[in-house]
Order: C-alpha cells, then structure tokens, then sequence
C-alpha cells in the first residue's frame, strides 16, 4: 500500500499544550514515514509556519463550536482537495466537525483520539458509537475501560501511549541556567508538578510534600500552570513557603538546536492503526 492521506483536525490554535506537542510531532513521524499529512486548526500563524517547516500542508479553521457549519464545510472541501483517506479527529469539536463534514465527502476511515477520563454523556456517546467511526484511540487502558462502559465496541479502541523524545529529556539534560532562572541551587532536588486542574492531584501532591520535605529537607516543588487565567486553588501555608509557582515559564533555549528526535513508537503505532482500518474499510467496500 501507497502512503495513506491523512488529516488530523484539531480546534484550537494554541500550540504548547501537551495535545498539540502530541499532535505536532504525530504528525511529523506519519510525514516521515512517507504519509501525506495535512493539519487543520483554528487559524494560528504558529502552526501555519510549524507546518511550513515540516512541508505539511496547513489550514485555518474556524471551528468556532461544535455546529459551526461553515467550518464543517470548510472541513469537506480540504478533504476533497486532498483525497484525504484517513481523519484523525482531536478533542470533542473536532469529532463533531468532521463527522458534519463526513455527510458531504465521504471519509473512509475516521479515528477519534481519547485522552480524558470523563464518563461519556448522551450526546458524545453518538459521537463514539456511531459506526461511522473507524477506530478509538485511548492513552491508557482505564480510560478504555470507561470508553467499554459507556457503549463502545472494544474491538474499535486502541490503547497508544502518550510518548516522550528521551533524546530531548533525559536526566543528563543540564538544567542548570533553568535552575537559576527559577530560583534553585544545585543542592536543591526539584519535583515538577504541571497542571491545574483539580483531577490531576495537585492537591495530594502538596499534601504529600509535607511529609517529603520532613524527611528531605532540600526537596522543592515546582507547579507549572497553562497560560490563562484559572480559578484559586487551595494552598497549604508550606506551599505557600516553598512552592515556585510559573507561568509559561519556557526553556526553550535548552532546546534549540536539539537533534532530530527518533521515529516515534506511538507514531508507528498510529500509522499501523490507520493502515489496518483503511484496508478493512477496503475490503467492507
């Protein structure tokens, strides 16, 4: 089989959350891997040059809700226009828009990815469910496990993990100039806590450090939020004390420069996944 067209929908614009760094280097490996790759988001001049850099074919798209039918119809003339063989919907809009996109161009194979453990309500377990979707991809088995209660057949779900380029992370990494940027000396032993969002831990994590810091006194905790402005959180007076909170606090002069990142085992796991469901859909043809 020839390379497989692909496009990854995904509405949002921004580019330094873990979805989007999943989606970007996704991408990349399929592209590598001899695929063509087209990537849609909400317009983002970001993207629009990330993709200009890694010859990827990039549009802007509204997708300003999940009834936006202008985008849904902006959705099936780049599906026309590339032939496109394989959708890999990202986040609930995106599975929406390009099922609306589905009713007037034909899509073959369509994958949804799943990266939350959130039961499925009525209207998002159509979404799942309808057998117009080709395939699940779930990050970890639990939240196959919820996908498997809420109604949706197991023989569709594929478990890929989230991958990491050890070459760019690593415990040799010199973190140094980020150290002293935050505050930290060499002595100090950081544990790294990203994220806001209560059903992370945060909580329990700042609990827990009490009784860390108790036994190791050099112990420091760093909680990075997103970008945006969130509701207060509870803190305990020793987070308060010892917590370095940052906010898009970026060393991305650490990776500058860095060397090509290696083929990507969730890549090949996604790659082999769109091929084995593009010939099933072949053959039910």
């Amino acid at each position: 089989m020839s390379g497989l067209r692909i496009l990854h929908v995904y509405p949002k614009d921004d580019y330094f959350t873990g979805a989007a760094i999943q989606l970007r280097e996704l991408a990349q490996q399929l592209a590598r891997r001899g695929h063509e790759v087209v990537v849609a988001t909400r317009p983002s001049e970001h993207w629009a040059r990330l993709c200009r850099q890694e010859g990827l074919a990039h549009y802007g798209v509204p997708m300003t809700s999940e009834v936006d039918v202008a985008s849904a119809w902006r959705l099936a003339r780049i599906l026309k226009t590339h032939r496109i063989g394989v959708v890999h919907a990202h986040k609930g809009k995106g599975r929406t828009l390009a099922l609306m996109a589905g009713l007037l161009v034909r899509i073959p194979v369509l994958i949804l990815n799943r990266g939350v453990s959130f039961p499925l309500d009525r209207f998002q377990r159509l979404g799942y469910t309808t057998r117009r979707v080709t395939a699940v991809i779930a990050v970890c088995e639990s939240i196959k496990t919820s996908l498997v209660r809420s109604g949706v057949d197991p023989r569709k779900i594929e478990v890929i993990y989230s991958g990491t380029d050890t070459t760019r992370f690593h415990p040799g990494v010199d973190g140094a100039a980020v150290r002293r940027g935050l505050g930290f000396t060499p002595a100090d032993f950081v544990i790294t806590q990203i994220g806001v969002r209560s059903w992370k831990g945060n909580d329990d994590v700042i609990d827990a450090m009490v009784a860390v810091a108790a036994a190791a006194p050099a112990a420091r905790l760093l909680r990075r939020r997103s970008r945006g402005r969130r509701k207060p959180q509870r803190r305990s007076p020793w987070a308060t004390r010892r917590a370095v909170t940052t906010s898009q606090r970026r060393s991305s002069s650490a990776g500058a420069g860095s060397p090509t990142a290696p083929a990507s085992p969730s890549a090949a796991r996604a790659s082999a996944v769109a091929r084995r469901r593009a010939t099933d859909s072949g053959r039910r043809r």
